[in-house]
């Protein structure tokens, strides 16, 4: 059963790759994901009570982009935390897409953003379990380049008001040479 489910599986996606004439070219967008390619170095800063100070710890995220130059692949690393991400752009959604799962959740995040060339963000939504409620929740990610070498993020979880965001997470980047 299983060579028969294997045989099958070859033929349906060899001949859809050989239908293609070529795969598609990285756009415009692509590209900016690109600048992110390397290893990064950086503080976080984790406000897990909004009326104490932040957490911190250093991190360490590596970026490479998969063959073609269509998906940004993410490793994170913050010591216990583990992350790994995915990130391209769905030129039929003209949206950025992205992927997250890490060592401290149980469900995969799927995010989608938008870029902003007059301020250079890029902003990701998307929904997550909250760990104080437990309540799916809305969350934005904002990521900015500050120059070639130094970027930072700053994540935030909405309120119950549904107008208002709290920061829970920063960090400040810099290229590791």
């Amino acid at each position: 059963m299983r060579k028969w489910f294997a045989m099958v599986f070859l033929v349906l996606v060899g001949s859809t790759c050989w239908a293609q004439d070529a795969a598609p070219e990285p756009t415009a967008q692509h590209k900016i994901l690109a600048k992110e390619v390397g290893q990064w170095e950086g503080v976080m800063k984790a406000y897990m009570d909004p009326n104490g100070p932040p957490m911190e710890m250093s991190v360490v995220e590596t970026n490479v982009l998969l063959d073609g130059g269509l998906w940004l692949l993410s490793e994170f690393d913050a010591g216990p935390f583990k992350g790994r991400g995915q990130f391209g752009f769905d030129p039929d959604k003209k949206k950025f897409i992205g992927t997250w799962l890490d060592n401290q959740t149980t469900a995969l995040s799927l995010m989608e953003g938008t870029y902003d060339e007059k301020t250079g963000e890029l902003t990701y939504l998307s929904t997550v379990k909250n760990p104080a409620t437990g309540a799916d929740t809305p969350t934005k990610q904002i990521s900015k380049f500050v120059n070639d070498n130094q970027r930072e993020f700053v994540a935030y979880m909405q309120n119950a008001d549904g107008k208002t965001w709290d920061k829970w997470m920063e960090i400040s980047y810099k290229r590791k040479k």
